[in-house]
């Protein structure tokens, strides 16, 4: 008697997972009008002060999430540029400021092409 044995093999990225390159330890810098990158599944930011008009890069397929972990101080906020037409460029759909110490997650809507922030 024979046997028929199927095997399927995925290849992940764990470094994506886990954020590896996502802002080193203190956090990539952004700064007033400043991009966060969503390459990664967790995206490590810092900020010297209230900085707006901020934006986050493109997402890369529908459903996409990432983490915007702030290690800045707690009156580091950062304000997301949403207002009139600014949502086309910033990729936010609503308006979203957090402060510092926080960490917020978004999701990537494909058809509208924003970042939707997850209600807590």
């Amino acid at each position: 008697m024979s046997q028929e044995v199927l095997l399927y093999a995925e290849t992940i990225n764990t470094a994506k997972l886990i954020g590896a390159g996502g802002g080193g330890a203190a956090g990539a810098s952004v700064t007033t009008s400043g991009t966060i990158n969503t390459s990664n599944l967790v995206s490590k930011v810092t900020t010297g002060s209230a900085v707006t008009a901020v934006i986050m890069a493109s997402g890369a397929t529908d459903g996409q999430t990432v983490i915007v972990q702030h290690v800045g101080a707690a009156a580091s906020s950062i304000t997301f540029a949403t207002a009139g037409s600014a949502a086309a460029s910033s990729h936010i759909a609503t308006d979203f400021v957090f402060s510092g110490q926080k960490a917020a997650l978004f999701v990537w809507e494909s058809v509208t092409a924003l970042w939707y922030p997850v209600s807590y």
